[in-house]
């Protein structure tokens, strides 16, 4: 039976989360370990053989300068797959939406597909959010601005920020359901959360909290048990450890903002979603049969 599509409460929507989870836990939770091996290998790699995964700086009048590279490149990694990761969990939630049978080889090839504009999403909208702090702070560090002055105008952005957040939150779903590019994905995001910012802010908090209650739970016994054996560097165990808690919880990151995505369409859409297939019918018919719908203004198009 398909999820019906239709709006709900902020409590509503965070216990729709995680029955969508814990319904296809198996199958998203393969994915999403799988996904978090590229991220996990090098760093394993990096203890098991230290001296091959590190690099020697020679400085003039200084010691060798030894620098692990084995964490950077599990994190390049990381990033690199993500938005297949993305792309791959969000097909696979739609799916309980629509009533379709979505593989996870359909999936994949949808991922593959929307591969580009997710990750321009991503980088661009990371850009705009963090971007302005990294300038003000390098001012200050650098001396180009005095300090204070820098602090005060990041503490006058930390709201704009939460609202780019949250005007940015359903990016991501809107450029895989509706199979569109990075320019009108803004645009779409945007307009969709225009009036409802603070539940998404609401919403998203109270998902993290969860989220970072949990993973304290498991983490905290673990960080002791390490710190009690006199070491100061996870060790393989943690990393497994943390590999399998990033998977599971980053469940969550993937998954609510489809809710949301699906609560704001039927808020200010009135969307009823039968078939992936139907989506560009749809939007064609609430423009109307006499209305134009060139490629130039389809809100559908692939723009990357």
């Amino acid at each position: 039976m398909s999820i019906p599509i239709r709006p709900r409460g902020l409590g509503a929507n965070i216990a729709l989360v995680f029955s969508i989870i814990a319904k296809n836990f198996p199958k998203l939770a393969i994915v999403s370990l799988i996904f978090g091996l590229p991220a996990l290998i090098p760093q394993i790699l990096g203890i098991l053989d230290p001296e091959a995964w590190t690099f020697y700086l020679e400085v003039e009048d200084l010691d060798t300068i030894e620098i692990p590279y084995a964490p950077y490149v599990g994190m390049v990694l990381g990033y690199l797959f993500y938005p297949f990761f993305i792309g791959t969990i969000t097909g696979l939630v739609t799916g309980g939406y629509t009533g379709e049978n979505v593989t996870v080889g359909k999936s994949l090839e949808l991922a593959a597909r929307v591969f580009i504009p997710l990750a321009l999403f991503a980088l661009l909208s990371n850009f705009f959010i963090f971007g302005g702090f990294l300038v003000l702070g390098g001012l200050g560090g650098l001396g180009l601005m005095p300090e204070m002055l820098a602090v005060i105008l990041i503490i006058f952005m930390v709201i704009p920020l939460l609202m780019m957040v949250a005007a940015f939150y359903v990016g991501s779903p809107a450029i895989v359901v509706e199979r569109i590019g990075v320019g009108i994905a803004f645009r779409r995001t945007i307009l969709l959360t225009r009036n409802r910012r603070l539940m998404i802010l609401g919403f998203a908090f109270l998902i993290g909290m969860i989220a970072s209650f949990a993973a304290s739970i498991l983490l905290v016994p673990a960080v002791i048990v390490m710190l009690a054996s006199g070491s100061d560097e996870p060790g393989i165990a943690m990393l497994i450890l943390t590999w399998l808690l990033q998977s599971i919880l980053g469940l969550l990151n993937v998954v609510a903002p489809v809710v949301i995505y699906f609560q704001l369409r039927a808020e200010k859409e009135n969307f009823q979603l039968t078939s992936l297939a139907e989506l560009v019918d749809d939007i064609q018919a609430r423009r109307g049969p006499d209305d134009t719908f060139s490629d130039a203004d389809n809100p559908y198009r692939q723009d990357f």
